[in-house]
């Protein structure tokens, strides 16, 4: 197979636009120190008062968005929103 595997920045933007777009929750990207070189990226959902991981996953048709929790037991050091975060990661490229 030919392809590209995919990596928490893309997958971030795609979680928190696709979760706001089907429920209009407010969303926001959290990212977390992994080790001193890395970051690593992940959508958040403000659902009743509290901020819910989300992920995606194969869902044995499409892919889907589902709450879940962090990739990494590890507290996030910055929340950015949908549009911060896009419009950072523009200016990276």
């Amino acid at each position: 197979m030919i392809g590209q595997r995919g990596w928490c920045v893309p997958n971030a933007v795609w979680c928190a636009w696709t979760w706001r777009g089907r429920t209009k929750d407010q969303v926001r990207i959290a990212v977390t120190k992994i080790d001193p070189n890395t970051d690593h990226s992940q959508a958040e959902c403000h659902v009743d008062g509290t901020w819910i991981p989300l992920t995606e996953i194969w869902n044995g048709e499409c892919m889907a968005v589902i709450p879940y929790r962090r990739h990494y037991d590890i507290e996030p050091y910055r929340f950015l929103t949908l549009e911060e975060w896009i419009g950072e990661q523009l200016a990276i490229l």
